[in-house]
């Protein structure tokens, strides 16, 4: 951009010369006004920039953000799943229990509740609860893909 604006300052001169030769008006008032559009098209383009650098660097924030949340629910479910390792039985969940809670989940997934209200309701972590719903809808989405 610098290189850009020093070429046209160069060429703005040379074309101030030539007319100001023709013509015999003098250089500053010639400059300034062959200058002035360029000047002001050079600020509106300078603040157009400006608003889109701010554009991205809140949507830079957001995401950033959003994978913060989705490492910390990371974590929880590897702490989770260390833990159940650790001792096959946890809090006396089987199998079965599992597969319970997996339908009680989407049962009141069906029924409109968010993935907080369905932990809180089961006393499961939400990260468990998002997991599940996301496992969901990606075999929906296969299913959908393949059908």
């Amino acid at each position: 951009i610098d290189l850009a604006l020093v070429m046209l300052v160069l060429v703005l001169i040379r074309q101030v010369k030539g007319l100001a030769a023709d013509h015999r008006i003098p250089d500053a008032e010639l400059f300034q006004r062959l200058a002035e559009p360029v000047l002001q098209e050079s600020k509106a383009l300078a603040e157009q920039f400006e608003t889109q650098l701010k554009q991205k660097q809140n949507i830079v924030r957001k995401l950033n953000q959003a994978l913060d949340d989705r490492i910390m629910g990371l974590n929880l479910l590897l702490n989770r799943a260390e833990t159940c390792l650790k001792s096959p039985v946890q809090d006396g969940f089987s199998g079965k229990d599992i597969a319970r809670l997996r339908n009680q989940v989407m049962a009141l997934s069906a029924q409109g509740l968010s993935a907080e209200q369905i932990a809180a309701d089961l006393g499961v972590a939400k990260g468990e609860v998002a997991l599940v719903l996301d496992l969901k809808k990606k075999a929906r989405a296969q299913t959908d893909d393949v059908g």
